[in-house]
């Protein structure tokens, strides 16, 4: 096993988690905005 591909495995795994947080973040964000601007149409 090479330690430094399991380190740049790691380090993949958490800039993937990492942009997913920030992603999920950005798209609720996001839906928070719409609903709110739904809300005041509906």
């Amino acid at each position: 096993m090479h330690t430094t591909g399991a380190a740049q495995f790691v380090r993949g795994v958490r800039v993937k988690l990492a942009g997913d947080a920030v992603g999920r973040g950005i798209l609720r964000a996001m839906r928070m905005i719409d609903g709110s601007s739904d809300n005041r149409y509906h």
